[in-house]
């Protein structure tokens, strides 16, 4: 046990007292368990720098030398924390390197020791950093060290943007962006995309209306993970292989739904889903003489019963469609009875 800024030793016969007094002043004291010696402290000091993490001469020493290490560890954690759970997967990963960043992604940061000996582990498996893992006073660049930390992220990264390539593609050809287009790519005009999808499923509730409403509420972040989170339910920090590749095969389909309305409406068509399931497609009739008067009526029958939009439109629908009656196929229905024709028809007969 060391005590103070200058990590003095607790002798045997101060340990009662000091157990006493670090209840009250638990940050003058440190154990075994957090002081650092040797290799540990040079390891900090390679890669910190690489991670953001400035060292200076000034912090090479007493509580200084621990708040740097502290902060070394927050930038690791930060980092592997935006890492998917694929990043453990990778084939590529050596047993030390899986077991660092198992350590990073617990839910508690591990002790400053256990972190430089995961982190000496790794900078241990090339032959390149035994010369820099002796610590010296004068040495002031880790050149092998860095090497080998920028090895490891780069390998982490090719895994990570090769997983969400599918998906990366499948969100540019629903928005219509180029190769060039990446800072275009926006949960805002993803989510539009799903729900004009979700609409022209016609269910008031499916997955592709959940996955429009989570990203229209995304933070600005990676889009391809706001995706892959909203189809999932997961996390970032827990997404798998699988889940990107449910996320791109979604994408797909929303982006052909989407297509096909917008097609829809360009050709004045309406998609109607009746009660019992039937999806039927309205397509505008042909021009004839008595549109206008037909259109007229319409109009007239509304102000007249004060029916909505949406009244008329059921009322019409219920009727041309009627839900107890075996729907005949699309363009095969029967046309309505001509009741005045066939009152005509009969006088005549009568006469005759």
């Amino acid at each position: 046990m060391y005590k103070g800024n200058q990590n003095q030793r607790v002798t045997d016969a101060q340990v009662a007292a000091a157990l006493v007094d670090m209840a009250k002043h638990p940050g003058n004291y440190r154990t075994r368990y957090t002081k650092l010696t040797g290799k540990q402290r040079t390891v900090f000091k390679a890669v910190g720098p690489v991670v953001g993490v400035e060292f200076r001469e000034r912090l090479a020493t007493g509580d200084a030398f621990y708040g740097y290490c502290e902060e070394v560890r927050t930038k690791l954690k930060d980092w592997c924390a935006s890492l998917p759970e694929a990043a453990l997967k990778i084939s590529e990963l050596s047993e030390p390197q899986r077991q660092l960043l198992r350590s990073l992604r617990g839910p508690v940061p591990p002790q400053l020791p256990v972190l430089a000996d995961s982190l000496i582990a790794v900078m241990q498996e090339d032959v390149g950093t035994q010369d820099e893992l002796v610590e010296s006073r004068v040495a002031q660049s880790y050149p092998e060290m860095e090497r080998v930390w920028r090895s490891l992220r780069s390998k982490i990264d090719r895994y990570i943007e090769g997983v969400k390539a599918p998906v990366r593609e499948a969100i540019r050809t629903a928005l219509n962006i180029g190769t060039d287009g990446e800072g275009s790519e926006n949960a805002s005009e993803l989510s539009s995309v799903m729900r004009s999808a979700s609409e022209f499923v016609g269910a008031t509730d499916n997955p592709l209306a959940r996955v429009a409403q989570q990203l229209a509420d995304a933070p600005p972040e990676d889009v391809v993970v706001s995706l892959a989170s909203a189809v999932s339910g997961k996390t970032a920090s827990a997404l798998t292989d699988e889940d990107f590749g449910r996320a791109a095969g979604m994408m797909e389909i929303a982006s052909a739904l989407a297509k096909e309305r917008s097609e829809q409406n360009s050709r004045g068509q309406y998609l109607v889903v009746l009660p019992n399931g039937q999806r039927r497609m309205i397509t505008r009739p042909g021009e004839c003489e008595q549109d206008g008067s037909i259109v007229a009526d319409l109009v007239d029958w509304r102000r007249r019963f004060s029916l909505t939009a949406d009244n008329a439109a059921f009322i019409a629908l219920s009727t041309l469609f009627p839900v107890d009656v075996d729907a005949e196929p699309p363009g095969q229905e029967t046309p309505p009875m001509d009741h005045i024709a066939d009152e005509s028809a009969a006088g005549e007969a009568s006469r005759g």
